[in-house]
């Protein structure tokens, strides 16, 4: 799933988020996610993207944690935002 698409979603929701952005030597890039939706805290990162944009830049899931919690969860569907915004979580 594309970053931007996840950037999308976290605020359609209600949420808030940024994407940072670095160059490797290589002429790669780091694209990287990091939001808040409700008490949970957000994550999605690409660590080889060809290009700088949001857009183009793929990840293969998505990290949530409570905010008070230590563990991170991976998950592979974009929907699993829908259910951390309805408190299913």
């Amino acid at each position: 799933m594309r970053i931007q698409n996840i950037a999308n979603r976290i605020e359609a929701l209600g949420g808030a988020c940024v994407i940072d952005m670095r160059r490797h030597a290589d002429g790669q890039y780091i694209v990287k996610l990091s939001g808040k939706l409700g008490e949970y805290n957000v994550e999605a990162t690409n660590y080889k993207s060809p290009s700088e944009s949001p857009a183009e830049a793929e990840t293969s899931g998505i990290a949530i944690k409570p905010q008070a919690g230590i563990s991170w969860t991976y998950y592979r569907a974009i929907e699993a935002l829908d259910l951390v915004a309805k408190g299913v979580m």
